[in-house]
């Protein structure tokens, strides 16, 4: 009486498993539209049938698995750093763009949102261009300095997903057409070595200061 036992010969990401006595396959881990195994929304894997003839026959089989899209990621934004010159007449400083790994109508068109402005007055403002982009405005020129823009970006998924991220904005100084960032770096630098030198100061006197009732 033939019998069979059966086996996996390829399974890339390692998400499949197989009865050797009955062939039923079944799924160990959650399985990815996104992963790089899969090709055009399509999981390939093949398996083996060994008889018990003498010698034994082996057979191979082919299955396919074809992944559906579910909203399980959130967009990205892009790009995450500006530079800006000190004295720009120009204001409208960046294009951002999103992207989304998943398929529509899980990705665009994209909310873009600006996160509440501290302060008495406002310094930026986002204006929607498209359903990818958006783009940054200053409402005034800024100081040298690294500011960090809070914004938010929401895809059309059901239920939606929101990336909450930051622009880091480099306000830099601009002389004949060169722009030069360095004060804004040289800037945090400074500040960390006052502090160091506070704290080095405060140190050094502590035990002085134990000396004396």
């Amino acid at each position: 009486m033939f019998s069979f036992r059966y086996s996996i010969y390829k399974d890339p990401a390692g998400w499949l498993e197989i009865s050797p006595t009955n062939g039923t396959i079944i799924t160990t881990a959650a399985l990815d539209r996104e992963s790089v195994y899969v090709q055009n929304d399509t999981y390939t894997a093949l398996f083996l049938a060994i008889d018990n003839g003498h010698p034994p026959a082996t057979g191979t089989g082919t299955l396919y698995i074809t992944l559906g899209d579910v909203n399980d990621n959130v967009p990205s934004l892009y790009p995450t750093l500006a530079k800006v010159c000190d004295d720009g007449k120009d204001l409208r400083i960046v294009v951002l763009g999103a992207t989304d790994k998943d398929l529509p109508p899980n990705t665009d068109p994209f909310t873009f949102e600006l996160s509440k402005q501290t302060g008495p007055e406002k310094m930026w403002r986002l204006a929607t261009l498209n359903d990818t982009h958006a783009q940054i405005i200053l409402l005034q020129n800024l100081q040298k300095a690294n500011y960090n823009i809070p914004i938010s970006v929401t895809d059309s998924g059901n239920p939606p997903l929101t990336n909450n991220t930051e622009l880091k904005l480099q306000v830099c100084a601009c002389r004949k057409s060169k722009m030069d960032c360095s004060a804004t770096d040289a800037l945090h630098v400074s500040m960390t070595l006052i502090f160091l030198s506070l704290f080095s100061l405060l140190c050094d006197c502590q035990p002085l200061i134990r000396n004396y009732p």
